[in-house]
């Protein structure tokens, strides 16, 4: 973890060691349970997003990145299950 994310775990917490030390901790395992382990998410695992025009692949960044253009008032959550957005 980088400097930069240690002193923003640290100021959500007031500066509390203990208290910004839980956070990452959780936030480490929250990662581990929802965020793709090869760091990207597929075009086949947003397929329904995209045939909605919900979602738009829109190229690649400058450090080849992929980018994904949403369009939130077309995302309605509560047509789904919570556990459909989780990694597979």
């Amino acid at each position: 973890m980088d400097d930069a994310s240690v002193r923003r775990f640290l100021r959500a917490r007031a500066m509390d060691v203990k208290e910004a030390a839980k956070m990452v901790a959780d936030d480490v395992a929250w990662r581990a349970d929802v965020v793709p382990s090869r760091g990207y998410v597929l075009e086949t695992e947003i397929e329904s997003e995209l045939n909605v025009e919900k979602a738009y692949l829109q190229g690649v960044s400058k450090g080849g990145h992929p980018i994904i253009l949403v369009l939130a008032h077309r995302h309605f959550p509560n047509k789904r299950h919570p556990l459909h957005f989780k990694r597979k």
